[in-house]
């Protein structure tokens, strides 16, 4: 569903009626720095299984999180490497994604089999402004089937998953590329997933 909800405010801001409409379970759209995303709370299980349907996602693969700052992003880590600090102070808000320690009781769609759960403080985009509005983490994977490249717009959104979601919030001009994913710990960091940060920047950020 294209639109921006129905009464009030919300119809002339559609950033407010996305993120209250996520907390009520909504799968939303929108664009984040790097990719268009498909985001969703990631406490709310109903939403959560059915992104999981969507996307055809193996159990055994966590779901990424975008979170409004730093702050968040520690309280989803039981240790939060002093490696992580330092990235996080380097590259955030940008497309950086941290592997960390999960804390405790969160999802499981979120902590992978290692234990690990992925945070980003994402780069300024309509995503982004959602989950100020919503006050919290939020799952944030790309807004596409399986195996079908990633759409750069909203309006690109495959028929099948424009069909799926409740809400496509217009705007945005993501990079193309997804962030790079880096795992944290005491020893140090390494890369899972090349993107927007590259390796050498990362070094240097450590110097």
């Amino acid at each position: 569903m294209r639109g921006s909800g129905a009464g009030g405010a919300d119809a002339a801001d559609p950033l407010v009626a996305a993120a209250r409409d996520l907390r009520r379970g909504a799968l939303v759209v929108a664009a984040t720095e790097t990719l268009v995303g498909l985001l969703v709370d990631p406490f709310h299980a109903a939403a959560l299984a059915r992104v999981a349907v969507l996307k055809q996602r193996p159990p055994a693969e966590a779901f990424p999180l975008i979170v409004p700052d730093t702050g968040f992003a520690a309280t989803l880590t039981g240790r939060w490497p002093a490696v992580a600090e330092r990235l996080a102070a380097a590259f955030w808000p940008g497309p950086l994604t941290l592997l960390v320690p999960a804390a405790p009781g969160l999802p499981p769609e979120i902590v992978g089999p290692e234990g690990w759960v992925a945070v980003r403080v994402p780069g300024a985009a309509p995503a982004t402004r959602i989950c100020v509005l919503f006050g919290g983490p939020l799952v944030a994977t790309s807004a596409n089937l399986r195996g079908r490249p990633p759409p750069l717009r909203t309006e690109d959104v495959e028929p099948e998953v424009e069909a799926a979601v409740d809400l496509i919030v217009p705007g945005g001009s993501p990079a193309g590329h997804p962030s790079t994913i880096v795992a944290c710990d005491e020893r140090g960091y390494r890369i899972v997933r090349p993107g927007l940060v590259s390796d050498e920047a990362l070094r240097e950020a450590l110097r």
